[in-house]
C-alpha cells in the first residue's frame, strides 16, 4: 500500500487499485513475511531474545495465534508490544469527514436493518407503553 494514499482520492479509484480490506492479524502476518523475505531485522533495539522469545512471538503472529506475555520487569514485554506496530499498515483508507472509520467495501446493509429495526421496535413499544398509561388515565 506504500504510495496508495496518494494515488487514490475516491472509492472508484480504491477499488480499482486493487485494495483489500485485511483484519489485524492477516494485515500483520502479511508484513511479517514481507520483512522476513527482506531480511531485514525484525525487532530492532530487543536485545538478548533474538534466538529465544522474538521467534517465538514471530511465529505465533505468522500463524494468527493470539499472544500473552508474561515475565518479570524489564523483560522487554511492553518493548516487543511497541515494535509490533511496525507491521502494520501506514494508511488506511477512511471516508473524509465519516463518523464511523468502517470497512470501506463491507456491506452496511445488515447493520442498518438491524438498527432500524430496533428503532421500530423501540416506536412501537413506545407507542403500546403510552397508549396504556394514557388508558389508565382517560379510561374510554
Amino acid at each position: 500500500m506504500n504510495d496508495l494514499h496518494t494515488r487514490v482520492s475516491n472509492l472508484k479509484e480504491l477499488k480499482e487499485s486493487g485494495w483489500k480490506s485485511l483484519s489485524v492479524k492477516d494485515e500483520l502476518r502479511k508484513n511479517i513475511i514481507e520483512r522476513v523475505k527482506s531480511g531485514e531485522e525484525m525487532f530492532p533495539g530487543i536485545l538478548g531474545y533474538e534466538k529465544t522469545v522474538l521467534p517465538q512471538v514471530q511465529h505465533a503472529i505468522m500463524s494468527k495465534h493470539d499472544v500473552i506475555l508474561l515475565g518479570l520487569r524489564g523483560q522487554a514485554k511492553t518493548r516487543i508490544l511497541r515494535a509490533l506496530v511496525q507491521f502494520l499498515d501506514e494508511y488506511i483508507p477512511i471516508v473524509k469527514g465519516s463518523v464511523i472509520n468502517d470497512d470501506l467495501f463491507t456491506n452496511n446493509a445488515f447493520n442498518q436493518n438491524y438498527f432500524f429495526a430496533i428503532l421500530i421496535k423501540f416506536i412501537i413499544y413506545t407507542y403500546f407503553l403510552l397508549k396504556t398509561y394514557i388508558l389508565f388515565i382517560i379510561p374510554h
